[in-house]
């Protein structure tokens, strides 16, 4: 999978609109079903310290995956995308798209950690959100950082609330993103 910019409508969103609650809907009624079993890691994947199974996405920053035998919704740490619910942001369901063509249901990808605890049973409270979301950075198959790719196609903005090891790139990442904007932008006019 190669990454591709997201078109200058999809950035023009992200800087003018604002986001929701932080994704903290119920309300899962759009994300993609998979049944999944709980499988060996593919041989032709990258070898990930903590893989996981994605089972579905739920919306661009939130899959549910099946961590060291357990079904586990987990949070993108340190990235925000526009929310589905109750109603779609606009941009949500290309955030969502995204993740997914990123993410597959079915697809093993790896969870990486601040904390290297939180991928040790029982994972520790601080592992987890007031959702009781898994916060963590996502690993595609392909070996490229999922939060961080949001972040570069514009569609996904850096949660500013909370400290985490890769803030600062991240912050970088946006300011990139809203750079190219902008000069979309005045390429256009």
């Amino acid at each position: 999978m190669t990454t591709t910019k997201v078109l200058r409508p999809f950035l023009l969103a992200l800087f003018l609109l604002p986001f929701g609650a932080l994704g903290c809907s119920d309300d899962d009624s759009q994300a993609q079903d998979a049944s999944v079993p709980d499988a060996a890691p593919d041989a032709d994947l990258p070898d990930f310290p903590n893989p996981a199974r994605v089972l579905r996405v739920i919306d661009g920053d939130t899959l549910e995956v099946r961590f060291r035998e357990r079904e586990i919704t987990v949070r993108l740490l340190g990235v925000n995308t526009p929310e589905l619910n109750p109603s779609p942001e606009p941009y949500a369901n290309e955030a969502r798209q995204f993740t997914i063509d990123h993410a597959p249901p079915t697809f093993t990808v790896g969870l990486e950690f601040d904390d290297p605890d939180c991928g040790v049973i029982p994972f520790p409270s601080s592992c987890f959100d007031i959702y009781d979301r898994m916060l963590a950075y996502v690993r595609t198959p392909d070996e490229e950082d999922l939060n961080a790719l949001l972040l570069e196609n514009g569609l996904a903005r850096v949660f500013n609330s909370e400290d985490f090891d890769r803030k600062n790139s991240y912050l970088q990442l946006e300011s990139q993103a809203q750079q190219a904007w902008a000069t979309a932008r005045q390429d256009s006019d």
